[in-house]
């Protein structure tokens, strides 16, 4: 699910979610973490707000807190 969470968001964002830190350890350090944000810039208004709901609830840094599939299918797609 992480790893979906970094594909939306890349696709939202046009980039990763942590591209703006260059340096491999202070990277790594962001990663491991648990109280590293994530930031989530404002969208255009066309983008549905439940996209990026989707995209945080996948990239919650607990596993077990994070959105599973079952809970994403919940969503209603035919809005997106």
């Amino acid at each position: 699910m992480w790893s979906l969470g970094c594909i939306l968001y890349l696709l939202l964002y046009k980039k990763t979610p942590f591209s703006h830190i260059k340096v491999l350890h202070q990277k790594i350090n962001a990663l491991t973490n648990p109280h590293t944000t994530i930031e989530y810039p404002k969208l255009p208004s066309f983008y549905p707000p439940v996209l990026v709901e989707m995209v945080r609830l996948c990239l919650v840094y607990n596993p077990k807190e994070r959105a599973s599939v079952a809970d994403l299918l919940k969503y209603p797609f035919e809005m997106i």
